[in-house]
């Protein structure tokens, strides 16, 4: 099954941030694979229990899946134990 992958407007914004030109081709590499089996990423716990995490480097994608749509939401930078 092919999924469509939607870019939120909070994560485009987060895209546009980036400066490192390879780490973005990494990002939009990653976001192909959605498209694909997006539920075999990490699941995420708690509060954030339907929410699915891709770690590339020091980032971290965001998503839901919600039928067969796939919504991409937030890139966040840095390690988990850091503020953001």
């Amino acid at each position: 099954m092919n999924y469509e992958v939607v870019l939120t407007d909070s994560f485009l914004k987060d895209l546009k941030k980036l400066k490192n030109k390879a780490l973005e081709d990494q990002v939009l590499s990653k976001l192909h694979e959605l498209e694909e089996k997006p539920e075999r990423n990490k699941r995420l716990h708690y509060d954030l229990k339907d929410y699915y995490r891709i770690r590339v480097g020091k980032l971290r994608i965001l998503y839901t899946i919600q039928g067969s749509k796939v919504y991409v939401e937030v890139l966040v930078t840095g390690h988990k134990y850091e503020e953001v």
